[in-house]
């Protein structure tokens, strides 16, 4: 089918509803603030993380209060809406779960999707020992290899572990399935220069970071999405 007569095909459907917020720099840009901005400019039914694991920092100042997640997306903190963790992101379950405690959200609030690869104590531990994760500075989260184990196959995943079973979900089905009836927010991590594929080898993060990788990690359908935001800073710095 041709790209017009996709079109004609889409006459008269819903305007698309899908934000994307990505970095455009090394991180530390503050995706984290304009992803929660735009969730509640957008009143959004849903905000997923699709890629990276439990590595970023994402926080914001309330009064004097600075809050701040790994794990979770930081888009929920001023909207009133669900959390998805997207098949392509890595999960921390310690660090999962301390977040939904600190932040009282109860499981019908977050969803895990089964499939997510699952970063473990060893992974953790993997990583402090290993002399090239500490020359590229690593912040020693067990992502990497969490994500290198799952492309081995042999990483478990969040259908295996029972302390996330209340969580669990088909979090594409789910991000989809809101994109039709309102607008939902993806929220990135880390930024464009770090990603694997375009950053600069090897002082970069174990996946791509930019939106068509989010995108994939989510499992939203690509017409779904009406804006890409790539957040940059006036004086970059590399995080």
């Amino acid at each position: 089918m041709t790209w017009s007569e996709h079109k004609k095909k889409d006459k008269g459907r819903k305007a698309m509803s899908a934000n994307i917020v990505i970095g455009g720099f090394w991180g530390d840009e503050g995706k984290g603030v304009i992803s929660a901005w735009d969730t509640f400019q957008n009143t959004s039914l849903g905000v997923f993380r699709g890629c990276g694991g439990a590595n970023p920092e994402h926080g914001l100042f309330i009064d004097e209060h600075y809050l701040k997640v790994n794990q979770l997306p930081l888009g929920f903190i001023l909207q009133e809406c669900l959390i998805g963790i997207g098949p392509g992101t890595a999960v921390d379950p310690v660090k999962f779960l301390h977040e939904v405690k600190q932040f009282q959200l109860s499981p019908e609030k977050v969803r895990v999707d089964a499939h997510c690869p699952i970063i473990t104590a060893e992974n953790i531990a993997q990583e402090k020992a290993n002399a090239n994760m500490k020359a590229i500075g690593s912040t020693f989260s067990g992502t990497g290899i969490a994500m290198a184990h799952a492309a081995l196959r042999i990483a478990p995943i969040a259908g295996d572990i029972p302390e996330l079973k209340p969580f669990l979900d088909d979090v594409p089905a789910l991000a989809n399935g809101l994109a039709q009836k309102g607008n939902i927010n993806l929220e990135g991590t880390q930024g464009t220069f770090l990603s694997r594929y375009h950053g600069e080898y090897p002082n970069v993060t174990s996946v791509d970071v930019t939106a068509p990788s989010v995108i994939a990690g989510v499992g939203l359908n690509f017409r779904e999405v009406k804006d890409v935001i790539v957040v940059v800073k006036a004086l970059p710095t590399r995080e």
